[in-house]
């Protein structure tokens, strides 16, 4: 009798157990690509064995990054039916990932025309770009939010890498130019000087900014530094901005002579253009030497990014040798690398194939 008790019970265990496997049973289907570019960045393929950013939740779709055809980042949303690209806001190279909601909008990375790392914020409906603090390369690393504000790393001009903080209250100053940073002054042959500066802004907001100088630069909204090409008997020239989304428009009048003090002196000093050497090129290893002539005793930033403007690696030199040689480290996987080599006064590049 006990035996077959034992036995109806364990009958009643495995036809339970067989109904609640019925009961989750699930259908697995892949949504369609919405083009034959790269799958999603934030899913695991065949071509990426590791999740590099997660896709987020906002406004009830996901959004995550995605490599179309023709290489370039893009923000891919997905409502539960279909997925759809979004325009990207330039011509830049594109979404780099690292998305995060914060302050109702979607922040992350984007490479911008110039090579610059820029936040870029998608309110649901449209893009902006938010312009850099300097003329460094821009937000290269994680972001995190801490009491309701957001935090990046950000790698400035000097390649240090630097806590940069963006503040989710509205400033309550008014948008102006309240000066020019980065000056640098070089007198040209056809008897022009070639003026170099960064804006100042205060009561950015966040949205995109559009400059202009009165009748030496029409309206762009590329972040600086920009160069003005004036002659001497036009000492001062008028900049002007406005911000997305305010009415006023800023103006400051910049007295570029004056900044520059007398530019004799810089006429007479000979510049010693640097020449760039990569040894070999193309190479087959995880590294690279660098031959830099011409930058004797000056300081030395080296650069390495991606074909896609994926920083690699860095190194700073604070005073080169005469015939300067540094080796630097490239990517894990073969293709193309480019190689900045900068100076206070002057940037070379070049493209190292790696085999």
């Amino acid at each position: 009798m006990k035996t077959i008790l034992r036995h109806a019970v364990l009958l009643l265990l495995i036809n339970q157990l067989i109904n609640v496997a019925w009961t989750y049973a699930q259908t697995i289907s892949l949504i369609p690509e919405v083009e034959q570019g790269h799958n999603y960045t934030g899913f695991m393929d065949a071509r990426q064995y590791a999740s590099t950013y997660q896709p987020v939740i906002f406004k009830g779709s996901l959004y995550s990054m995605y490599t179309d055809p023709a290489n370039r980042g893009r923000l891919a949303k997905f409502n539960g039916t279909s997925v759809t690209l979004l325009p990207n806001p330039d011509d830049g190279y594109g979404f780099t990932g690292n998305q995060i909601v914060f302050n109702d909008a979607i922040y992350c990375q984007y490479r911008d025309a110039n090579y610059v790392f820029r936040l870029a914020r998608f309110d649901g409906n449209n893009f902006s770009l938010l312009p850099n603090p300097d003329n460094g390369w821009g937000h290269d690393g994680f972001l995190a939010i801490l009491d309701n504000t957001l935090y990046s790393r950000y790698l400035d001009a000097n390649s240090n890498c630097r806590l940069a903080k963006i503040s989710t209250t509205n400033s309550t100053a008014t948008f102006a130019i309240v000066g020019v940073s980065g000056i640098s002054c070089m007198p040209q042959s056809d008897g022009k000087n070639a003026i170099t500066f960064t804006p100042q802004y205060t009561g950015l907001t966040g949205q995109s900014v559009t400059f202009s100088v009165t009748n030496e630069l029409p309206p762009t909204t590329a972040p600086g530094p920009y160069t003005l090409n004036l002659y001497s008997d036009n000492p001062a020239v008028t900049l002007k901005a406005r911000q997305e989304g305010t009415t006023e428009e800023a103006s400051y009048v910049f007295n570029w002579k004056l900044a520059c003090g007398s530019l004799r002196q810089a006429a007479t000093e000979t510049l010693t253009v640097i020449n760039i050497k990569a040894i070999p090129n193309p190479v087959s290893g995880q590294t690279v030497d660098i031959e830099v002539q011409g930058a004797g005793g000056q300081l030395i930033i080296y650069q390495v990014v991606s074909e896609r403007g994926y920083p690699i690696s860095q190194l700073r030199v604070e005073k080169a040798e005469a015939n300067e040689r540094q080796t630097l480290r490239l990517g894990n996987t073969p293709g193309t690398y480019i190689v900045k080599v900068s100076t206070l006064t002057q940037v070379k590049a070049l493209t190292v194939i790696k085999q």
